[in-house]
């Protein structure tokens, strides 16, 4: 959610500076009095803004718990805002009772309207609810627990027909809670767990490594290859997850077409299985020309927090009748992992 909040604020930051900058031409004092006058609305909607994160946060927090806990409350009761002037919207769902499991939950929630103040708590008392739908206001659709989201991508500062904004905002980034990594305020939304989770493992291992995560662009559905997702020491990199040990050659093939100079295979998928360090080890080898002609350069390999870098000039002299060779040299360098 780090990452929809600091693009958020990325593209309302530009928002505001565009607004203020077509005033440019103006007298000057009526130039300063317009563009104090924005600043005052931004900060007032600011606060607006402010309050809603807060309860969708906290919407997002306690709905993680509520799953958790079906078993003793299956159903979640709606209660009244907290707000001295109560608007229409929510207060037929007042006092109402839905089943956890009710799709309802998936577009309602405290949260669904600028400032909203309702709450919800998990009960046993019986359902006594039909599900019957407040359209959430512009940019607040969905359930953030299981989209991801604070805010939809129907927010107003989001709208970007001309690709203009999202050319200056994708050069911002913000640093990581837990790590020196670099996240692109545009990061990829639907991958930003999995590339963080893999982020921090890289340089927990490697304490001198300068890694970010790109910028997001490419949409696979319509036959464009997505672009490596991040920058590891000046190199072009992608994560590989691969769900089969067997998977290692899919996920190199991927990356040369991706044009990376670096591969990571991520073996998070399989980490219930004991290590197969031979077909690991099998699969590098059998891409040596991809080292060999210096399409990629390094390959990284992370296993339950732990990882191992093979560096592409252990295949400068390759020998293909030597292959066993390379493949015992991989396989020690790849126990280092267990």
């Amino acid at each position: 959610m780090t990452l929809n909040v600091s693009r958020f604020a990325a593209y309302k930051a530009k928002k505001v500076t565009d607004i203020i900058a077509a005033q440019a031409n103006l007298p000057t004092e009526e130039y300063k009095a317009r563009a104090n006058r924005i600043l005052d609305l931004m900060k007032a909607r600011g606060q607006t803004e402010y309050n809603t994160t807060v309860t969708r946060t906290r919407s997002a927090k306690d709905w993680e718990k509520f799953e958790g806990r079906k078993s003793l409350f299956p159903n979640i009761k709606w209660l009244p805002s907290a707000s001295i002037h109560k608007r229409e919207e929510h207060r037929h769902y007042y006092n109402r009772v839905w089943s956890k499991d009710d799709p309802f939950w998936n577009n309602n929630q405290p949260g669904t309207l600028w400032n909203c103040k309702c709450d919800w708590r998990e009960t046993d008392e019986p359902v006594n609810a039909t599900s019957v739908d407040v359209p959430a206001a512009k940019g607040l659709k969905g359930n953030p627990a299981k989209t991801g989201k604070i805010f939809s991508n129907d927010a107003s500062y989001f709208y970007d027909p001309a690709g203009k904004t999202f050319e200056q905002v994708s050069k911002l980034y913000y640093t990581d809670s837990q790590s020196n990594l670099k996240i692109n305020v545009c990061a990829h939304h639907e991958e930003i767990s999995d590339n963080v989770r893999t982020g921090r493992i890289l340089l927990d291992n490697y304490p001198g490594m300068d890694l970010e995560i790109r910028k997001h662009v490419g949409d696979q559905s319509n036959g464009v290859v997505k672009n490596p997702e991040y920058l590891l020491n000046g190199k072009l990199a992608d994560a590989k997850r691969l769900n089969s040990w067997n998977g290692v050659s899919s996920g190199f093939n991927s990356a040369v077409k991706q044009k990376c100079e670096a591969v990571i295979i991520d073996l998070h998928n399989l980490q219930n299985e004991y290590l197969d360090i031979e077909k690991i080890a099998k699969g590098i080898v059998n891409r040596y020309v991809d080292f060999k002609n210096k399409t990629i350069l390094e390959c990284y390999v992370i296993w339950k927090g732990k990882s191992v870098m093979i560096h592409g000039s252990l295949f400068n002299s390759y020998n293909p009748e030597k292959k066993n060779n390379y493949k015992i040299q991989l396989e020690k360098i790849l126990s280092k992992l267990l």
